[in-house]
């Protein structure tokens, strides 16, 4: 339930509680910042509240977002509405690039680990020096109260090269997206600061069950589709007629004994020799960009699921959280994460919504 809605000032002091309001729609997301939307009747008092910049914290848990929008409007019929929304106070990285600029401004590129380096301490030294204590000593980038919170100690490395000036907040979930990490920001009600930390979904699918024999599945389809399967790739590279070099690779679930499961398809790779490139570094190039490229060939699986969470007696928060991986039981055992939950609270009660293995943001080219 949504049954209280605290609000801070930009620099967390006590503004008000919400104890009630008209409608509240609460989304959280693991790869992707959640957003809120928040509508109350108009008073002064509630339009200072709801100021663009002030936090706003659900229930007594610490999930804090920031206002980015007000919306006024009056009716005859409805009389005057405030709307708030905005999104989860990760968003607050979005303001901020990595990277800064050196005295003979020239750049310099930000680059804090080395090849291998622990991605847990990458992203949380990333924010610090972008937005907690900045190189340089180029105060203007602190983000104010922003602190870092608790080290979870992830064992996941990366030797992925986070190139300068870059957004600070897409870059790094697309990083930690890469291992099926993400981050946030939270409130920590002890030390009234944000808290930045990085945190990995909970494995719940061996206790975490939904079926019809458990009367929590509401509706349940499968679809597998190989329409556009292929999975032995032939390359062509540099060269023309019988000089051109030529590969294959098997992916996508190859068949070792080949008849109606082989599945061919010829790959025009965009790769070029260049002097000095043994035949058989070429080669290994070539393949590893059909590899790359030809992964939209694979067998298509489609599961759509409704769960009951409303009445299944789990608390969100305490029994689930978005980045769970649940079981769900059907005429296959469906094993999804959960990537978005949605919240809203209005006069026509409380629902839950969930949706699965939403795709993580593509890491952007360099």
């Amino acid at each position: 339930m949504i049954n209280a809605l605290r609000i801070l000032n930009k620099n967390l002091a006590p503004v008000t509680v919400f104890f009630s309001f008209i409608s509240c729609i609460w989304t959280t997301q693991y790869y992707d910042a959640g957003e809120f939307e928040l509508v109350v009747e108009y008073s002064e008092e509630n339009l200072s509240a709801l100021a663009v910049d002030n936090f706003i914290i659900k229930n007594n848990t610490n999930e804090i977002a920031i206002i980015e929008k007000i919306r006024y409007e009056y009716s005859p019929d409805e009389g005057g509405t405030i709307t708030a929304s905005g999104r989860m106070a990760i968003s607050l990285l979005d303001r901020r690039l990595i990277g800064y600029i050196i005295s003979n401004n020239h750049p310099v590129t930000y680059q804090y680990c080395a090849q291998g380096g622990n991605m847990e301490d990458y992203a949380r030294q990333t924010v610090k020096h972008m937005a907690i204590e900045p190189y340089g000593g180029n105060n203007a980038k602190i983000i104010p109260n922003l602190a870092l919170g608790t080290d979870k100690g992830y064992a996941e490395t990366s030797s992925k090269h986070i190139s300068t000036y870059q957004n600070c907040l897409s870059t790094l979930t697309a990083f930690l997206a890469t291992k099926s990490m993400a981050h946030r920001i939270v409130y920590n009600a002890d030390t009234n600061k944000l808290e930045y930390e990085v945190y990995k979904g909970t494995n719940r699918s061996g206790t975490l069950v939904f079926s019809r024999y458990l009367e929590n599945l509401l509706s349940f389809a499968y679809e597998i589709d190989e329409t556009e399967w292929k999975n032995a790739i032939y390359i062509g590279g540099d060269g023309e007629g019988a000089s051109r070099y030529v590969a294959t690779v098997g992916m996508n679930g190859y068949p070792s004994g080949g008849g109606l499961n082989r599945r061919e398809v010829f790959y025009d790779a965009s790769s070029t020799k260049e002097d000095g490139t043994t035949d058989s570094a070429y080669i290994t190039l070539i393949k590893n960009e059909a590899r790359q490229e030809c992964k939209e060939y694979a067998i298509v699986k489609n599961v759509e699921a409704e769960i009951d969470l409303v009445n299944s007696g789990l608390q969100f928060g305490t029994d689930y959280n978005v980045g769970d991986v649940i079981l769900i039981r059907d005429i296959v055992d469906f094993k999804p994460r959960i990537t978005t939950i949605i919240e809203s609270q209005s006069a026509d009660g409380y629902t839950v919504d969930v949706e699965f293995n939403e795709d993580p943001p593509e890491e952007e080219e360099e």
